[in-house]
């Protein structure tokens, strides 16, 4: 660009034919790869959001598990009701939830896929699991 100054001082800008049309061809260029990068940000924060989905109905599933007298249907009803609650969004994608408990304590597992924003892009999230002891009723001294 070639800058020329009117009598007051004022600039004025003077296009040389060689320079038209390079903004949009360097726009074309550089944003694909932009929205490419803003996007695996996005997906990134849905892997992270959907982990604590399935981390809070571990959660929820563990706790209506380790109840006195409670079943191991008991765990997996309250965790899937607690993804139907937080899982509105879809985000996390075919859900599994899995109760195993031995004597004393009850664990709690719930996996799936994250929601793909990207073509190709298939993220399976860890595993979340929650764990703790079955309540038990004791007698008194014993």
């Amino acid at each position: 660009m070639i800058v020329l100054r009117d009598r007051i001082g004022i600039r004025i800008g003077v296009r040389r034919p060689e320079a038209e049309g390079g903004s949009a061809t360097e726009l074309a260029i550089v944003f694909p790869a932009v929205f490419i990068a803003i996007m695996m940000i996005i997906q990134a924060g849905l892997a992270f959001h959907a982990q604590h989905v399935a981390l809070a109905s571990a959660q929820e599933g563990a706790r209506a598990a380790r109840l006195f007298q409670a079943t191991d249907a008991d765990g997996t009803t309250r965790a899937n009701q607690a993804l139907q609650a937080l899982n509105a969004g879809g985000i996390l994608v075919n859900p599994q939830v899995s109760v195993s408990r031995t004597a004393n304590d009850v664990r709690v597992t719930v996996g799936g896929n994250v929601v793909s924003l990207l073509p190709g892009v298939h993220l399976t999230i860890k595993p979340q699991v929650a764990a703790g002891p079955i309540e038990q009723f004791k007698a008194p001294g014993g």
